[in-house]
């Protein structure tokens, strides 16, 4: 009996001595997870800076902060915790991200998904809440928690900091904040690039169309010979075209079948999330009938002549052929964006070098 009692007396005390351990000592669940959160961090700066970022990385950026984060919480669970609230509240925020990516993962896996604009300032407000919980949550794991608490505390900053730069990235691109708050800002640069964002939604957001009232013709229902053209007409030839938002067509005014001016609009060009949101590249270049395209006017040098404008809507400088997960909240659209610019292009050299054949063709050779 004497035996058993010291047997056991022994157990306990390798027991507390497993736990003080573990206590005194960054776990394996600890590590991991702040390398993951590490992973998240880098991941996000990948998607904001680096050109042309595979697609695969923004599901990849999700994983690693839920992950992560479900570790950190799971290393803190599993030792002799001293601090019961912020434990909670670090997986009430837990639960909050699994909302966040709830929201986000249609957007991602259907590119049809007409994304309303509230649905944007739902995700910041997602974001925005966990983020403030997990620095509440680290500052008193940092001060008064155990040792595995302080080394998970790390790792949650870098969890808290990555969700919030998502959440100001949508909260000044989605022109969610208000103009006073902007003139609180101590940088006068900072005010005048957030303006540019604001700006360049709201101009996003409006219709620039100015080719409302022309006669149209599809080419998927007719093969639009500039023949039958009267006036300004626009084109659309559908395929593989398209629009960072919305289809792309093009402008044709029917003159002198022996003259053609061809204009390609500019417009800038984005490479990346934060050149898109930043307004690098116009999402449409419409048209507008005055200068070389006034038709009415004698003075204009390209009076009477066939006309071709092409608008410029794609951010790739008429060459590029992807689509972007890139997100520009407040609109009423995909978060798809399609740099088509080069089927763009062809689509108008197609049509153009179809109008020079045929027995009565609507152009003929160039003088």
């Amino acid at each position: 009996m004497a035996t058993s009692d010291s047997e056991e007396k022994q157990l306990l005390q390798s027991r507390e001595a497993t736990v003080s351990a573990a206590e005194d000592s960054c776990n394996w669940a600890v590590i991991l997870g702040t390398l993951l959160a590490i992973g998240a961090l880098v991941s996000l700066f990948v998607v904001i800076f680096s050109a042309f970022v595979t697609l695969w990385l923004w599901p990849i950026l999700g994983v690693l902060l839920l992950v992560g984060h479900g570790l950190l919480l799971f290393a803190v669970a599993d030792s002799q915790t001293r601090l019961a609230t912020p434990a909670k509240l670090s997986a009430a925020a837990l639960f909050l991200e699994v909302l966040c990516y709830v929201f986000l993962v249609p957007t991602y896996l259907f590119r049809s998904f007409i994304v309303p604009w509230w649905w944007w300032n739902a995700s910041v407000i997602l974001f925005v809440l966990p983020s403030l919980i997990l620095l509440w949550v680290t500052i008193c794991q940092s001060l008064c928690g155990t040792t595995v608490e302080k080394c998970s505390a790390g790792g949650l900053m870098v969890i808290s900091l990555v969700i919030l730069l998502v959440g100001v990235l949508l909260l000044v691109a989605g022109n969610f904040s208000p103009t006073w708050l902007l003139m609180t800002l101590p940088s006068s640069r900072l005010v005048e690039e957030i303006q540019t964002i604001r700006n360049y939604v709201q101009m996003s957001s409006a219709k620039l169309d100015v080719t409302v009232g022309y006669e149209i013709c599809d080419m998927a229902t007719s093969e639009c010979s500039m023949k039958k053209f009267v006036g300004w007409t626009v084109v659309k030839p559908g395929g593989a075209t398209a629009c960072l938002d919305g289809d792309f067509e093009f402008v044709v005014y029917p003159g002198d079948p022996g003259r053609l001016l061809f204009h390609l609009h500019g417009g800038g060009a984005c490479w990346n999330w934060m050149t898109f949101l930043l307004g690098k590249c116009t999402k449409k270049s419409p048209m507008k009938p005055t200068g070389i395209f006034n038709v009415t006017n004698p003075n204009n040098p390209f009076y009477n002549w066939t006309l071709v404008d092409v608008p410029y809507c794609s951010g790739d400088v008429f060459s590029g052929a992807t689509e972007n997960f890139w997100i520009m909240p407040q609109q009423t659209a995909s978060a798809w964006k399609s740099q088509a610019g080069y089927a763009n292009v062809n689509s108008v050299l197609d049509w153009v070098k179809v109008q020079f054949a045929g027995a009565v063709p609507a152009l003929r050779t160039l003088s």
